[in-house]
């Protein structure tokens, strides 16, 4: 059983929360961990803010099961410019070696994209394309159902594709890094298509700290009116392993 705390950032107003960390880090049993986080912004929000959050996941043989919570609000000048926050559960059952089917749900608020609230029901195939030590490559492909809930905006619901590729790498005893890329299009207008990207690298500092940098963007080119159809966060920080 490993535990640790992370100093890092929040997820992008859109985003799929990014799970693939917390997966390379784990064989069998559980892996937790709580974060207090701290980021720089750009796009529809440029001020700082602080997030908690908190990645669970449980692996045993062919089952895996995670959970992610996260929570961010931030002000600057004694005004609100962050608050936002989103739970992620996602189920995996590996019917071959390589090959799991997904089920995931996602509910989400982001004030200042004008989200009252979010969810998202989906499925899909997770492909582990290379697994070793050092590297572990992997694909996805999926749908899902979402519906929004929309300030001053009527309410939208979509179904969209969902297809991932995600790469985790130790470059050394104590550099890891990792990318992973979504191309979410709607399956009903071909011209409404939401691209994210996620990268990040961990550096361990003692045996029980790292330092941690990462770095997402999202491009959305149907966003509600009045927001940015790009978004992006650079997250930094401590990890405290306990």
């Amino acid at each position: 059983m490993k535990f640790f705390i992370l100093l890092l950032v929040p997820i992008i107003s859109h985003a799929f929360i990014n799970i693939e960390s917390i997966r390379s880090q784990q064989d069998e049993g559980f892996v937790g961990a709580y974060k207090t986080l701290f980021t720089q912004q750009t796009g529809n929000t440029d001020k700082s803010s602080t997030t908690i959050s908190s990645l669970n996941s449980y692996k045993k043989t062919q089952h895996e099961w995670l959970f992610l919570a996260n929570l961010a609000y931030g002000e600057s000048r004694d005004k609100k410019d962050t608050n936002n926050g989103s739970t992620h559960f996602r189920y995996t059952y590996y019917f071959k070696p390589k090959i799991g089917h997904e089920n995931y749900i996602q509910f989400q608020y982001n004030e200042f994209t004008s989200l009252n609230f979010r969810e998202v029901y989906g499925q899909g195939l997770r492909f582990i394309l290379k697994e070793q030590k050092q590297s572990t490559l992997a694909t996805g492909a999926g749908a899902f159902f979402e519906h929004e809930e929309l300030k001053n905006q009527a309410n939208q619901d979509a179904v969209r594709a969902n297809l991932y590729l995600s790469l985790t790498q130790t470059l050394t005893e104590t550099l890891d890094i990792s990318v992973i890329a979504y191309y979410q299009p709607s399956l009903k207008r071909s011209n409404d298509v939401r691209t994210i990207i996620s990268a990040g690298s961990s550096l361990d500092v003692t045996k029980s700290i790292t330092f941690n940098l990462e770095y997402s963007y999202s491009n959305d080119n149907k966003p509600p009116f009045g927001i940015n159809e790009e978004d992006s966060t650079t997250q930094f920080g401590l990890a405290i392993k306990y």
